[in-house]
């Protein structure tokens, strides 16, 4: 809960600059209308979206949620937070990006 307030205030920060910020659940053991109830109760406006299966965690290598990846317009992932990261250095290091 508390990634997504982190992104949601990063989305609503840098809207307009060219950043699309994505949420993925991956989260198996809860279902679609809870993963909902807490995206409404935290006032996420950004995409979630639910991948049919675990190739993007394999793919990503990551097993640890949350985790929070700066991926480039080629798809390449420039950095990757596991767990919460804090605030100051997600934004810096999606400002760093923005600027190249």
């Amino acid at each position: 809960v508390e990634t997504l307030k982190l992104a949601q205030r990063l989305h609503e920060r840098l809207r307009g600059k060219n950043l699309r910020v994505i949420g993925i659940d991956v989260l198996e053991e809860e279902n679609s209308s809870a993963v909902q109830s807490i995206v409404r109760t935290t006032g996420v406006t950004f995409s979630i979206l639910r991948p049919p299966d675990e190739s993007l965690m394999e793919k990503y290598g990551f097993k640890k949620i949350p985790a929070c990846f700066i991926i480039d317009k080629k798809g390449v992932v420039r950095q990757a937070f596991m767990g919460v990261p804090k605030e100051a250095d997600l934004q810096a290091a999606v400002e760093k990006l923005l600027r190249e």
